[in-house]
């Protein structure tokens, strides 16, 4: 029934499970000895081979190429029935001459039935090369689709993100521009000021306000819109520390060892905290007017650490715990960058900061 597809003919698949169900009643009864009747038995097997020459020849016109074979195999064997119909019967000797022409004729149906699955194994094959063929295909297909999605969005992200850097740099370049009309200001206050205290305070100012200036000025410069050369900016910082703070006649060396990358937000924090420190060492560490700040900023990963040291006097803590700059360094550590800072001030003065980003 599977070689002939007969599940796809409804009727025909029917009609077979009923001749099979036949069959099966009909060898329980006839092994019963007394209902044994030889008649039967090759009345079944001739309607079985003639049910399943009508059944190839229907399987085959519903266009099923593998039923050729088998409508030749039991053609076969339906002539040798009907030679040894026609013998019993008297009509022809054949039996004479051919005693095992049903063997013969049973082995030659065996060899081209063999024939018929050997074929359908080929069509199988070819059907499943064309059905590989389709999903490869499809795949192809699909892949390319895909490729071509992937190009699409690949663009609109591209563009999306120059137009965002576009913005973001106009931000940056905005910001920039106002801090600096912010610093003119303050300059300008300045120069009218004749009290020295107020005057101090006015430039402790500036440099803050500048220490965050030059962080987007470098964004603009190095086209970098989120992480800052610490090296570049902490050198550039420290110039200007240097020619708004420091007095005629001082020799103060500073020695840098940067190397970290680190997002504009927590680089302006670090900005202000070493403008606070190192304003406080060139105005109180030293009394001689020389000396040596080191500063260092290491990277581990998402770990850093920020030394700042010098070989000044030192101070009590005691003495800076209200100043303004000592509560900006404490807020900026602590609630900014999330970190711990530990301060050293015996015969100098240092100080480290720890933070992850």
């Amino acid at each position: 029934m599977h070689f002939l597809k007969t599940k796809e003919i409804p009727q025909l698949y029917k009609w077979y499970k009923l001749f099979i169900l036949i069959s099966l009643i009909e060898m329980i009864i006839l092994s019963i000895p007394q209902f044994h009747n030889l008649h039967i038995v090759i009345l079944t097997g001739a309607l079985f081979i003639v049910y399943n020459l009508w059944a190839g020849y229907i399987s085959y016109m519903h266009g099923n190429k593998q039923a050729r074979l088998f409508i030749v195999g039991f053609g076969v064997v339906f002539v040798s029935y009907i030679l040894i119909i026609l013998d019993a019967l008297g009509l022809t000797s054949i039996m004479q001459d051919f005693q095992n022409i049903l063997m013969v004729s049973t082995a030659l149906e065996a060899l081209i039935l063999s024939l018929a699955f050997a074929d359908r194994y080929v069509i199988l094959q070819k059907e499943k090369e064309k059905v590989d063929a389709r999903i490869l295909q499809e795949s192809t297909n699909r892949t390319n689709m895909i490729k071509s999605e992937v190009v699409k969005k690949t663009q609109e992200l591209n563009t999306a993100l120059e137009v965002k850097e576009l913005l973001l740099k106009e931000v940056h370049h905005r910001v920039k521009n106002n801090l600096q009309i912010i610093l003119s200001i303050i300059r300008l206050q300045n120069d009218k000021v004749d009290d020295e205290k107020v005057s101090e305070k006015f430039i402790n100012l500036e440099n803050r306000i500048n220490a965050i200036s030059k962080t987007y000025n470098m964004l603009l410069i190095k086209d970098n819109l989120e992480e800052i050369d610490m090296q570049e900016y902490i050198d550039s910082l420290l110039v200007d520390i240097q020619e708004t703070v420091r007095s005629t006649g001082q020799n103060i060396k500073i020695h840098t060892d940067i190397n970290a990358f680190i997002p504009l937000r927590e680089s302006v924090y670090i900005g202000l905290i070493i403008n606070e420190l190192i304003t406080n060492t060139y105005k109180y560490a030293f009394d001689d007017n020389k000396g040596t700040i080191s500063i260092s900023l290491a990277q581990n990963k998402n770990d850093y650490v920020l030394t700042i040291e010098d070989d000044g006097k030192g101070y009590t803590l005691q003495e800076q715990t209200n100043s303004l700059g000592l509560k900006l360094i404490h807020t900026l550590v602590y609630d900014q960058l999330g970190g711990e800072m530990e301060t050293k001030t015996n015969s100098h003065t240092k100080n480290i900061i720890r933070f992850s980003i």
